[in-house]
């Protein structure tokens, strides 16, 4: 149940359906990835692409009610991520680039590569400042 910041209680019906909707869902993909544990690496495209789509649906309960956590989300990811590595480049998983392909390097990292020990002079110049920091005020 949500709590207000004094700790009462707060009636169902003023819930979020988004919250009421995600907490329904917790058990459910559960009890699901209970039993994608017992199939293990040699699951089949059809399992891989399932489990896929429940954690995708996850990720949509969770992106409109983040107050509602799942404490096996990184588990599936990775059980997901992993099957996504093993059959990378095959046209059924173009879907899922996006939650499960490796993420690029930073801008940072290839701008180190891209200028070399340039980089780090820049990095001095700049008064350390990395890309990803705003300048101070």
């Amino acid at each position: 149940m949500l709590t207000s910041s004094s700790s009462t209680r707060v009636p169902p019906s003023l819930v979020p359906p988004a919250v009421l909707a995600a907490r329904a869902y917790v058990p459910k993909i559960d009890t699901f990835f209970s039993s994608l544990a017992n199939v293990g690496p040699e699951a089949d495209r059809r399992t891989i692409v399932g489990a896929m789509r429940v954690f995708e649906k996850w990720l949509g309960h969770r992106g409109k009610a983040p107050e509602v956590s799942w404490s096996r989300e990184e588990e599936l990811r990775a059980w997901c991520t992993a099957r996504y590595a093993e059959h990378v480049g095959e046209a059924w998983l173009a879907p899922f680039e996006a939650n499960f392909a490796p993420a690029p390097p930073s801008l940072e990292d290839q701008l180190a590569d891209l200028l070399g020990n340039e980089g780090k002079s820049l990095e001095a110049a700049s008064g350390g400042l990395t890309v990803s920091e705003p300048p101070p005020a």
